[in-house]
């Protein structure tokens, strides 16, 4: 291809195609956007859920104890994925009820995630939108 082309004919095509390229880029750029929902309103419910509004219209529950289970970081996906020791058949049952987990905080990542800090547990998980849109618990109509 390059032996065909005269100098002075890509000289004069090569702007023309950086041009086009550019105002494709601002096109699709602008059509993801509109075809990505971000995240609107962020608010605690009364039973302590995560309730995400986002800017599609939908909007989702998502209880704390699902989000900490979920942690995207990578020590808790190999915490996942690393076989546990057999467990003794023989349980010892206490009386010593578990903490409920609680969010904390959402601190935003760039325009694309956030981290949630928890009242235990991890707080080092990267939730992207797309992520916390997967994680779907409960549909709250708006």
């Amino acid at each position: 291809f390059q032996a065909n082309c005269e100098v002075g004919v890509s000289a004069r095509l090569m702007p023309a195609f950086v041009i086009d390229s550019h105002r494709f880029l601002k096109l699709t750029g602008a059509l993801m956007s509109d075809l990505t929902p971000v995240p609107k309103g962020l608010e605690r419910t009364s039973e302590g859920h995560l309730l995400i509004r986002w800017s599609d219209g939908h909007s989702q529950k998502l209880p704390p104890k699902m989000l900490l289970d979920a942690c995207p970081c990578a020590t808790c996906r190999e915490k996942k994925e690393t076989p546990t020791a057999t467990e003794s058949p023989l349980k010892i049952v206490g009386s010593v009820r578990p903490e409920p987990v609680s969010v904390m905080s959402m601190t935003p990542v760039g325009n694309y995630a956030y981290t949630i800090s928890f009242s235990k547990g991890c707080n080092k998980g990267i939730y992207t939108f797309e992520y916390l849109r997967d994680l779907e618990e409960e549909s709250v109509e708006t």
